[in-house]
């Protein structure tokens, strides 16, 4: 059998799996769209495959990487299930993102719109958060988004504000977003910093004789059991643009939640890495990135946000704990202030041209309101009682992640950490009727009818 006959009979495998998929729901939408996408990319393989001289080895190789590809594409979705990952959060989530990856195309003499498809799967531990995004323009009709989950963090929303932080690396795949990202990121934040203008200042802020005594120990043993030294850190070992964009993706995450995504950020990085010293392949030093992010919540006023005297002490002891896990080593100074100030300003102008993609200030009373909610163990949602009857109004799930964050820093409260996220799950959950009801509000008549 010639590889070209083989791929023939793996093109018919693969569409016999791709029909057993119809037998699912994956996600409130179905998977009809996620069939059809594939179903595309399979018949251009086919086709491709009916035309190509068998001894093109190039091409026939091209078009099973591509079969390969489209394969595991469609054995991640068919892994995902509803039962698996916290779908009220995911969502309200789809929304961003739908909005933020949507693309155009100039085709001749129309534009077409590529909303792409999102789908979520559960996968992995405590580190897990992650959108995989694929790139194929050649195959691709829709871009279709997989978000992987924790399994076990399935209810725990207030971390699941990190996966901001993973869209902005969905975006960067987007040319026409990649562009303009690194037109403000590399002009504003890498240029301006002293440390990460270049590759050959970071090496050699990273070899200083001012180093953490953890990251000399780390050098040394990449030196001596790898033999890998200041010559070819870069080559050989870290990734110097991996570490750029992860400041980027955080700045996005953070202008995506908010302080809440600092929370977040903070818990999860520092779990694995307790001292935030650890040197990496892909990911800078996390006291640089935690420093880094204080830096821009300051420059974006969060800090300065003031609520009701009642919640004031826990907002306060909510950013005692994220100032804990601040960097006071000097060596630790990457980019100032100033720079970092003028970088997120201009990725929050750029954004602020997707809809519902930056998080607005909060009204403090619908904080204050949310949180009290919480700590009476009710789902925080914008309803209440009143004397002239029930009040429903509009709460961004975001909002409710924020109280969240503040009930469980509320001082003498006993409500635990994994009680807060199901509250604020359901809550979540029970925004979108709210949402709904007021986006289709009853009629008097309407009740006539039901009765």
């Amino acid at each position: 059998m010639r590889p070209v006959d083989f791929l023939k009979n793996e093109c018919e495998n693969l569409l016999s799996v791709l029909d057993q998929t119809l037998r699912y729901d994956y996600g409130l939408e179905g998977s009809r769209e996620f069939y059809e996408e594939c179903g595309q990319r399979l018949e251009y393989i086919k086709a491709s495959l009916e035309l190509v001289d068998p001894t093109n080895t190039h091409i026939v190789r091209e078009l099973a990487v591509n079969l390969e590809f489209l394969s595991e594409l469609v054995c991640r979705i068919e892994r995902s299930s509803l039962g698996e990952y916290s779908w009220p959060f995911v969502e309200e989530f789809k929304e961003i993102s739908k909005a933020l990856c949507t693309e155009k195309r100039v085709l001749k003499d129309r534009v077409v719109t590529r909303v792409p498809n999102v789908h979520v799967i559960a996968e992995g531990g405590l580190h897990t958060y992650s959108i995989y995004s694929d790139a194929n323009k050649q195959l691709s009709k829709r871009r279709i988004f997989i978000i992987e989950f924790p399994r076990t963090l399935k209810h725990y929303v207030l971390f699941h504000t990190i996966l901001g932080h993973e869209m902005g690396h969905a975006i960067y795949n987007i040319p026409l977003i990649q562009n303009e990202l690194d037109e403000i990121f590399i002009e504003n934040f890498v240029k301006a910093s002293p440390v990460f203008k270049d590759q050959p200042t970071v090496v050699q802020w990273l070899y200083s004789e001012s180093a953490p005594q953890e990251v000399k120990a780390r050098l040394n043993h990449l030196k001596t059991e790898h033999s890998i030294d200041h010559e070819d850190f870069f080559f050989a070992y870290a990734d110097y643009d991996a570490w750029l964009q992860e400041f980027l993706c955080d700045f996005i995450g953070l202008l995506m939640f908010g302080p809440s995504f600092l929370g977040a950020v903070c818990h999860l990085l520092y779990s694995n890495d307790p001292l935030g010293r650890q040197v990496n392949e892909e990911h800078p030093l996390t006291g640089i990135r935690a420093n880094t992010l204080l830096l821009a919540a300051e420059s974006l006023g969060y800090t300065e946000w003031k609520f009701d005297q009642s919640i004031q002490p826990a907002v306060d002891a909510f950013w005692k704990d994220v100032y804990e896990k601040q960097e006071t080593d000097p060596w630790f100074k990457v980019i100032s202030k100033e720079a970092v100030k003028i970088t997120v300003d201009k990725l929050q102008a750029f954004l602020a041209s997707f809809p519902k993609t930056l998080y607005q200030a909060p009204d403090p009373e619908n904080i204050n309101h949310l949180v009290h909610q919480i700590l009476d163990r009710c789902p925080p949602v914008g309803y209440k009682f009143t004397p002239e009857g029930p009040q429903y109004r509009h709460v961004d799930f975001r909002d409710i992640i924020f109280a969240g964050w503040i009930a469980q820093s509320q001082p003498g409260s006993i409500i635990k950490f994994s009680d807060i996220n199901r509250l604020c799950e359901h809550g979540i959950m029970q925004q979108v009727s709210i949402k709904k009801m007021l986006e289709n509000p009853k009629k008097p008549e309407d009740n006539k009818k039901a009765a």
